[in-house]
């Protein structure tokens, strides 16, 4: 083949092919990158409306959960089920009225709600607010899902399936139910609330980032036993769904339209029935092809389907298209032309150049040049012309070859002995040392090169130092241009950071001494460059420069002083939180500017806990600003460690507290104010209903001892939250008393024991009581320390199920002694163990098995244990069980002088 013949062919394959490959990658590419865009918005828009579904029931679950508590149910549903017969007395209708008014003020409230219904124990309508249902059995006026509510509603809050309602126009709706039960506890019947899907469908069929053809659907598995869609058969549907909401184009789609699997249509949503999550490609139920993210619902074993057609997601890529089909048109045939041109022009002087070549291969130097071939323009013609020179120089080259070869050999032995006196003094040295000619070839790299860069002296040496194939070639043209010009123009030293590269391709910042070694001409002989890496130190100090820009800007007030109380530095936080400025409070005494006098000791302690590597957390106290005002603070005190571990100063981060704490105070003093004025009153009626019960005030009946039982145990349990909100602003306020005497913990344990002994042999739990022998009397005060095993011990019983295990263990560890209350009961929900000790908060499952709890009790521990200066703690794991632990110094505690002192009896 003709070398113009293979220039042409070669110039397109290297031209064309590239070209095609480059648009088919950038088509894919842009493809994949609007499919992953659009795959991921709709995972998105999927997970959301997953968690607006969820929200959305776990709403109505918490409206029905107070519904059923209603006290005007629990007093009124029993009257209108017994007088059901005859609903035209006075009591019926009174007692019906009541229930109107709440129930019907609750029913306005929510658009979604269609029907509140209430049932006898047996499931016969005894109240609505749709007079046509009553006096009906619930699974008369709807069967399936009325059976199915009445059934599961008996004991737990449950929702149906949707459904169509014949007597709403065939509204998509679903029952909500629950139990009540009287305040014996005693099933009396259950509530139901007939809610309108829309709400539901409204919430989560939102098609504003779903273009024209994007929807948003649920859908269950179909049911073949009850489900008929209009126009569909029975038979046959073991392997489709059914779409419990509207579709875009089929309004009416809900309950009545169901899809199969067949010829994989259907595909999301039969994925999400099945319990599976996912996205990508796939065909709907119409037989498109679209993009879609589906979801599974476990809760209702429903499924989510957020799609979009797949020409719709794809539309933008239609012009790119059409413009790469445009534009690799237009290049081929540009390519082409070009391409001959090329070839045409440089194969022709280059054919004539292979025979004169192939004359001097055999010799023969004086070779004539056609003039045409002279005559060639660009680097075709500078490369004949180069051959003509060449021809002609050649001879008088070889015959000055030798002589230069012997002149360099010479100069290069002297470079060599100077070499070798460098080499015995850098060989081993910790910097990275090369030794270069006048061109900057290497001559000699020590052994500090490699352990920087990484290439061995065999990979460097004959090398240009520098170079883009070693360890250089990051910095600029110009920054090299001007490190030759100062190094070998100027003769001069060149010093400076440099960016470098290792062999494994690595980046590092090296400090830079590149020196010109001279001759006795001030020739230069040979390059010495030295560099240090310092990427370290740059990366230190960038951090350094970062963490001193955070603790100078933050508006928390961050301080750092000696040992000794004399100010180091002072942010701006502090210059906001005490009124001086840097310049005024560093170099003085911290006592001199911001300690209130009758703190000073204080002061002393946090220096002297400081000094021995003690940290401070949250400590609570009190500062002066400039103007005088006292204001209260939170402090964390920390010491500051050199390298080796020693002390160099004390770091403090102060917050202004000041009115946090004044509102606080002021609702710890309200909560006071108000417990104090509801015991009195509490207080009579406990004493009247105890008159009342033991007949003082004449002889009740049945019914009325019922009724005043229910109201001395509420009394009751108001009594016991009065006290334990007054127990908690005892403590927030400062006027609780602790009272130390010698104490023996193990028999406290056993005491409370034996007080719940009623309660425990109740419940046939199996309690064990471990008490170390060797557990010495610690000074406590007894009555606290009760409360706290009180509190441990009854909330072991109260949580534990029947026939359960619960141990008390009491131990000396040496410096304290530990209280560990241990049960195989209900535990605690991960998600609500961060919050166990907190003031009012209860975990969902203890609120659901216990209704009548306050959520003081372990916050009152842990401030009891706070103020003896122990700890507490807790392990659990929901449904297995829960190990409460509290320790106590066994050096007791210090008597605190107040006025009051905590009472408890039990939740």
């Amino acid at each position: 083949m003709k070398i113009r013949t293979r220039l042409i062919l070669s110039y397109l394959l290297v031209a064309i092919v590239p070209l095609i490959f480059l648009v088919y990658i950038n088509y894919s590419n842009s493809r994949q990158v609007l499919t992953n865009k659009v795959t991921a918005t709709l995972e998105t828009i999927a997970d959301t409306k997953v968690n607006i579904t969820k929200e959305y029931l776990q709403d109505l679950q918490s409206q029905i959960a107070i519904v059923q508590d209603y006290y005007n149910i629990k007093v009124n549903l029993p009257i209108i089920t017994r007088l059901a017969g005859d609903r035209s007395g006075a009591e019926y209708l009174q007692a019906k009225d009541i229930l109107n008014q709440q129930l019907s003020a609750w029913h306005k409230n929510r658009s979604d709600v269609m029907e509140i219904i209430l049932t006898d124990p047996k499931g016969r309508i005894v109240y609505t607010t749709d007079e046509k249902n009553s006096s009906e059995l619930l699974d008369g006026v709807l069967p399936d899902p009325g059976n199915l509510t009445f059934q599961n509603a008996r004991d737990n809050i449950y929702i149906s399936d949707l459904f169509a309602d014949e007597e709403y126009d065939h509204s998509v709706v679903f029952l909500v139910g629950a139990p009540v039960k009287d305040f014996n506890g005693d099933f009396i019947g259950i509530v139901v609330i007939e809610i309108n899907a829309k709400e539901l469908y409204r919430k989560i069929q939102v098609f504003s980032e779903l273009g024209q053809t994007g929807e948003i659907f649920i859908v269950r598995k179909f049911n073949s036993a009850t489900d008929t869609p209009h126009g569909l058969a029975k038979e046959g549907f073991s392997n489709r769904v059914l779409f419990l909401s509207p579709l875009r184009n089929n309004p009416n789609a809900a309950l009545s339209f169901s899809s199969g699997a067949e010829n994989n249509a259907a595909k999301p949503a039969m994925e999400a029935v099945q319990g599976r999550s996912g996205a990508g490609l796939s065909t709907d139920y119409a037989g498109h092809e679209v993009l879609a993210a589906w979801r599974f619902i476990p809760s209702r074993n429903w499924g989510l389907v957020a799609k979009i057609d797949l020409s719709e997601a794809m539309s933008p890529l239609v012009a790119l298209a059409r413009i790469d089909i445009i534009i690799t048109f237009i290049a081929v045939i540009f390519l082409i032309l070009v391409a001959i041109f090329f070839a045409s022009n440089i194969a022709r002087p280059i054919t004539a150049l292979t025979k004169i070549a192939a004359d001097i291969s055999k010799g023969n130097l004086r070779v004539s040049f056609d003039k045409k071939i002279l005559a060639s323009e660009g680097e075709t013609g500078i490369l004949v012309q180069t051959f003509a020179d060449m021809t002609e120089k050649l001879e008088t080259l070889y015959r000055g070859l030798e002589k230069k070869v012997r002149e360099r050999t010479a100069k290069y032995v002297e470079v060599a002995k100077d070499l070798e006196k460098f080499k015995l003094a850098v060989a081993d040295a910790s910097d990275h040392i090369v030794i270069t000619d006048e061109d900057g070839l290497i001559l000699y790299a020590n052994k500090a090169v490699e352990r920087i860069t990484g290439f061995k002296p065999n990979d460097v040496i004959g090398k240009k130092a520098g170079a883009k194939d070693l360890w250089g070639g990051l910095m600029s043209q110009d920054f090299y241009k001007k490190l030759w010009q100062t190094i070998k123009s100027q003769k001069r030293t060149f010093s400076g950071e440099i960016n470098n590269r290792r062999k494994n391709g690595e980046h590092y910042i090296a400090l830079a001494s590149i020196s010109p070694v001279l001759d006795e001409k001030k020739r230069v002989k040979f390059f010495v460059g030295i560099e240090q890496d310092i990427t370290s130190e740059k990366k230190i100090a960038e951090v350094n420069e970062r963490l001193a820009s955070i603790v100078r800007d933050t508006s928390e007030a961050i301080i750092t002083k000696d040992f000794n109380g004399k100010i180091l530095t002072w942010n701006k936080g502090a210059e906001n939180i005490y009124g001086y400025s840097a310049k005024e409070a560093i170099g003085r005494d911290i006592k001199d500017i911001i300690i209130p006098k009758e703190l000073f000791k204080e002061l002393d302690e946090i220096l002297a806990k400081a000094k021995r590597n003690i940290r401070l957390d949250n400590f609570d106290t009190r500062r002066l600003k400039k103007d005088g005002t006292v204001i209260d603070v939170t402090l964390t005190v920390s010491p500051v460690h050199d390298k080796g571990g020693k002390p160099m100063f004390i770091s403090v981060i102060a917050r202004d507290v000041t009115v946090l704490k004044a509102i606080d105070k002021a609702k710890t003093e309200f909560v006071s104010l108000a417990s104090h004025q509801l015991r009195t009153p509490l207080s009579a009626i406990n004493w009247y209903a105890e008159m009342l019960l033991a007949g003082d005030a004449g002889k009740i009946n049945k019914n009325q001892k019922e009724y005043m039982e229910e109201i001395y145990k509420g009394n009751q349990r108001m009594v016991a939250l009065v006290n334990a909100l007054l127990n908690v602003s005892r403590i927030e306020l400062g006027t609780l008393a602790i009272d130390p005497e010698p104490t023996k913990l193990s028999d406290l344990a056993k005491s409370v024991v034996n007080e719940m002994k009623p309660k425990v042999v109740e419940k046939k739990l199996n309690i064990t009581e471990k008490y170390d022998p060797k557990l010495p009397l610690i000074s406590l005060d007894p009555k606290l320390a009760r409360i706290v095993l009180q509190n441990y011990i009854s909330n072991a019983v109260k949580y534990t199920p029947e026939k359960g295990k619960i141990t008390v263990e009491i131990k000396n560890t040496g410096s304290e002694a530990q209280i560990a209350v241990s049960d195989n009961g209900m535990g605690i929900p991960k998600s609500d163990q961060a919050r166990i000790f907190q003031k009012l908060f209860r975990a969902d499952n203890a609120r659901v098995k216990e209704t009548d709890g306050t959520g003081l009790g372990l916050y009152i521990v842990k401030a009891i244990i706070d103020q003896f200066g122990g700890k507490v703690w807790f392990e659990s794991a929901e449904n297995k069980g829960s190990i409460f632990y509290v320790t106590v110094p066994l050096k007791g505690v210090a008597k605190k002088e107040g006025s009051k002192t905590l009472e408890y009896k039990g939740e």
